[in-house]
């Protein structure tokens, strides 16, 4: 999906999101699809339990996410990133990487952030354990 087609399914049911940007310039993003589009049991999760949108670091075009707009400052410049990257893709230091793998809450909160090739299983691992520390512990209302 992409970022317009979050924001109305978001306005509907709230899911965690996982955003993954590429850059045009990159190698390993091309490996990184690859390596999604054939993994099967990873494509039913992103699609069934989680808001999965791709996207594009040298994007043109005006970002919506969570009700504000980001643009390319100056979209002609090659290696010029949409300002979504520098709000959410750029560690401390200023640092981003592709491919990028960014993780939300329900709330749009940054909970996590990857940089480069992840292996599918890792990738499975994470959303694993995005949606175990989402389901409640029913344990501690048994005595």
């Amino acid at each position: 999906m992409n970022f317009g087609e979050l924001e109305q399914r978001m306005s509907k049911e709230k899911k965690y999101v996982v955003v993954y940007i590429r850059s045009k310039y990159c190698t390993y993003c091309l490996m990184q699809e690859a390596q999604i589009k054939k993994n099967q049991r990873l494509k039913q999760k992103l699609d069934s339990s989680f808001y999965f949108v791709k996207g594009l670091a040298e994007n043109d075009s005006v970002i919506v996410f969570n009700h504000k707009k980001y643009t390319n400052p100056k979209p002609e410049k090659p290696y010029q990133v949409n300002d979504f990257i520098n709000v959410y893709g750029k560690n401390e230091k200023g640092f981003v990487a592709y491919p990028l793998w960014l993780y939300f809450d329900r709330d749009y909160r940054l909970i996590l952030r990857f940089y480069g090739l992840m292996p599918p299983e890792n990738i499975l691992k994470v959303l694993d354990e995005i949606e175990k520390a989402d389901t409640p512990n029913n344990d501690q209302y048994h005595e």
